[in-house]
Formats: C-alpha cells, structure tokens, sequence
C-alpha cells in the first residue's frame, strides 16, 4: 500500500489521505520513516477506534484497501461494503468470496495496479459513484453475522 502511495506521487498525482486505522506499531512508522518519507504527509493514524470511529471512517472513506495475502475471514471488507463504502483487495479467494463483484482486485504485490484503482475512484466521481450504486443495491444479499454462525454450525455438525 506505501508502495502504492509512493507510485501516486511519483506519477506527480496527489493521493488520497490514507488512514491507517488499528494499532500504532514501531515497523510501520520506521516504515514509513525510512522507506516511503514522501508519502509521510498523506498518512493518518487511527489508533484503536471504537466502533462508532469504525463506522465513520468506513462511511468517509474513498476506499477500504485490504492487501492481505492470506486471509480467513475478510471481516473488513464485508464490514466495508456494508456502510456502502468500495473494496479494493487483494486477489484472495476468501476476500473474492466477500467481494464478489462488489469490490476492485490487484495482486497484493503490484503497486501499480493498486495506484491505479485508488486514483480512478478518487478522480472519477461517476465511477466512484456507480460502484457505490451497485453495493447499495446489492445489500440486501450481502452475509449477516446470522449467516456466517450458520454456515459454522453447519460447518462444524
């Protein structure tokens, strides 16, 4: 994602702010310090938000960029679509599975591709927009807690 960022500016583009919500690790700051120091003023700290601040970022944001390479459960993305807000993950099939069609996919290792999906949401409004559109319209088919604890019982009986 820093590369990403990086990619933005470099292609002489202003990125987005990206907020970087959970826990406030020592190697992610001495990464950010010693490999990606021109992408320091777009960066934002979210250390340990409540779920009210959860809900707000997720409902401000342009995107929720999820780069995992492994992935069990793809919480946040679903949680992401749920508030309306876009996907941009990584090609995993369980975070596939959460997104469907509803979210934008890049190699977790290809900043580029990533680059370009975050600045064609950012610049493109219509685009954005119509994303937006379409998980709205597909909420009501979106999994509920409801359903994943059945498929677990049914998983485990």
């Amino acid at each position: 994602v820093f590369a990403a960022w990086s990619e933005i500016i470099q292609q002489g583009r202003t990125p987005p702010k990206l907020v970087l919500a959970g826990a406030k690790h020592k190697v992610t700051v001495d990464c950010l310090e010693l490999d990606f120091p021109d992408i320091i003023p777009y960066v934002i700290f979210a250390e340990n938000p409540n779920q009210n601040e959860l809900m707000e970022l997720y409902k401000q944001a342009v995107a929720l960029i999820i780069p995992s390479r492994i992935e069990g459960w793809g919480l946040p993305l679903g949680e992401a679509l749920w508030f309306g807000t876009p996907g941009i993950s990584a090609r995993v099939d369980a975070l596939i599975e959460v997104g469907g069609d509803l979210a934008l996919y890049f190699d977790p290792l290809d900043a580029a591709t990533l680059a370009e999906h975050v600045m064609r949401l950012e610049d493109d409004p219509t685009s954005a927009q119509a994303l937006r559109d379409q998980i709205v319209e597909a909420h009501p088919s979106l999994r509920r807690w409801s359903d994943v604890a059945k498929e677990m019982l049914r998983g485990i009986s």
